[in-house]
């Protein structure tokens, strides 16, 4: 009737050290979220040399039975090569369908059999006060983890995107005050960028390099968001309904080819 989950426990955004192993009872809210989650949860790699070893990783989770993954634009963006690892330890090559860098979204496909789980998205939006739960797996770690924690603002963050090549560029505020819920860059708008606002969720959950595109859940399971990074001692996610639009415009993009 118990399981041990891994567990980084709430107190402090930048969950210095690693997970403990706690007890939960199997129909402890937080159990069933991370039992029903661990089917669609994706481990990334990433390498950004042609046959180099990948380097880089980070998180994402199947979006579709027919094996859409949603991470960030972040972990993807500039790589050349993109394995997906489930959570049965099958590694597959994922390509990119679609993109959102001022979101920082990505929706990857990988070619395959159907029938991947995938988690249920909310209905209703997350508001500041929701408990919420990260569910991602780090570096060297043999299962999932948890770090359950509190959305605390919504905020619209504003992002500089300047055309770079056939893509974009983007950079965001070098600050942001919780208390006047405003952000501050160290420099002038450059010539030729554009400024444009992405809604993010900040809070006090899990998050750090290598939990990219985590889903976050809430009470019922269900994602709300998705982890992107953090700042000034807070950590934010994207919301499901950019994830929504995203998802939508990847399956357009495969049609259309």
């Amino acid at each position: 009737n118990y399981v041990r989950i891994n567990t980084y426990e709430q107190g402090s955004s930048t969950f210095l050290g690693g997970p403990k192993g706690k007890l939960y009872n199997r129909q402890d809210a937080d159990a069933v979220s991370l039992l029903g989650a661990r089917e669609s949860s994706v481990f990334l790699t990433a390498n950004r040399i042609p046959g180099e070893p990948h380097t880089y990783s980070a998180n994402g989770f199947f979006a579709s039975e027919d094996g859409l993954i949603v991470t960030n634009h972040h972990v993807v963006a500039r790589s050349i090569e993109i394995n997906a690892i489930d959570s049965k330890g099958i590694s597959r090559r994922a390509q990119v369908v679609a993109m959102n860098a001022v979101d920082d979204l990505a929706v990857l496909k990988v070619d395959s059999e159907r029938g991947f789980k995938s988690p249920r998205f909310a209905k209703e939006a997350a508001q500041p006060g929701d408990r919420v739960l990260a569910v991602t797996k780090q570096v060297g770690d043999r299962s999932l983890s948890i770090g359950p924690g509190k959305i605390e603002s919504i905020e619209q963050v504003p992002i500089r995107v300047r055309p770079l090549g056939t893509g974009v560029k983007v950079t965001g505020p070098n600050s942001y005050n919780p208390v006047d819920h405003t952000f501050k860059f160290n420099s002038e708008l450059p010539s030729g960028s554009h400024q444009a606002n992405s809604e993010r969720l900040f809070g006090t959950y899990f998050s750090k390099p290598g939990a990219s595109g985590s889903p976050l859940l809430n009470a019922n399971g269900e994602v709300v968001a998705v982890l992107s990074g953090g700042m000034n001692g807070k950590n934010y996610a994207v919301p499901a309904k950019s994830i929504a639009e995203i998802l939508s415009e990847a399956r357009k993009n495969l049609a259309s080819k």
